[in-house]
């Protein structure tokens, strides 16, 4: 499911919709996955932010599947285009262990 924010600014929440629609949805899981993998777990599609006017994405990964490192969240700039994607993390972050 996605909702217009207004002409050029997305949100977009349904993971096959984001394949569908994002242009960089591939290139950015992959980046994901040669440069973020983890032991324990693995990134999954959460959300994304297009912003076609900017050519500026975030899209918001979790790490869900699993009890403990379900709050587990990368979140990655996406910039550029189809012949030069760039990435840059906003966020990634675990929940605090007391």
């Amino acid at each position: 499911m996605s909702h217009r924010i207004n002409v050029n600014l997305w949100v977009i929440k349904d993971e096959h919709e984001f394949y569908e629609k994002c242009d960089f949805a591939y290139p950015v899981m992959k980046y994901v996955e040669e440069n973020h993998a983890e032991d324990f777990s693995r990134w999954y599609f959460d959300m994304c932010y297009a912003n076609w006017k900017e050519n500026k994405h975030t899209v918001i990964l979790k790490s869900y599947r699993t009890e403990e490192y379900k709050n587990h969240v990368l979140s990655i700039e996406v910039t550029g285009d189809d012949s030069n994607w760039l990435y840059r993390v906003i966020k990634k972050a675990a929940p605090k262990v007391d």
